[in-house]
């Protein structure tokens, strides 16, 4: 039962308490209130009963709406979170899609910075394989950002990487992720 209950249950009963201590007093000195003091005393009785009736039917309909709505969201979630995969794998097909055809007569030219924050061009290694099915080229993601996931094995922070090859952290992270995709 909530405290709050308790303290004015409580308090009811002090009241009529003190209303039966004022009674008796009267019937000492007027014998003929008797069936006043009865009667009022049912009816804030009955009162408080209905009062208590009202608040424990409240309390169980609010126990039940509270339940019902953590069911609804704990349904919820798990849409969003099914939402959420599907959207991260179409995003990671949608990339691989976009990633354009590497070919050995066109070196790729990467722009990094040196030490003295210039722009300087710098080839990148690219050896595309072949699928044996259709001897169509796979694109390898380690001959294209060999030095990120070099970087990457020897332990340094997405952050450090970002910042070292000119990337955005999300775009490091993606490549790290393929390259895993890849390697299995």
């Amino acid at each position: 039962m909530p405290m709050w209950l308790i303290v004015v249950l409580c308090g009811a009963m002090l009241i009529v308490y003190a209303h039966v201590m004022h009674g008796k007093r009267r019937l000492e000195e007027q014998p003929s209130n008797d069936d006043q003091s009865e009667s009022w005393l049912d009816a804030v009785s009955t009162t408080l009963q209905s009062m208590f009736d009202e608040w424990t039917t409240a309390h169980e309909a609010l126990k039940k709406d509270v339940a019902h709505a953590q069911q609804q969201w704990e349904a919820n979630t798990q849409t969003m979170m099914r939402r959420i995969d599907a959207l991260q794998q179409a995003h990671e097909a949608h990339v691989a899609m976009m990633m354009p055809p590497v070919h050995k007569s066109e070196p790729h030219i990467a722009e990094q910075k040196n030490d003295a924050g210039r722009r300087q061009k710098k080839p990148i290694r690219t050896t595309p394989t072949t699928n044996p099915q259709d001897n169509a080229p796979v694109y390898a993601i380690r001959s294209k950002f060999d030095e990120l996931l070099t970087l990457h094995e020897e332990g340094k922070s997405i952050e450090y990487i970002a910042k070292k090859l000119n990337k955005n952290k999300g775009e490091v992270q993606l490549i790290i992720r393929l390259a895993q995709t890849e390697g299995a």
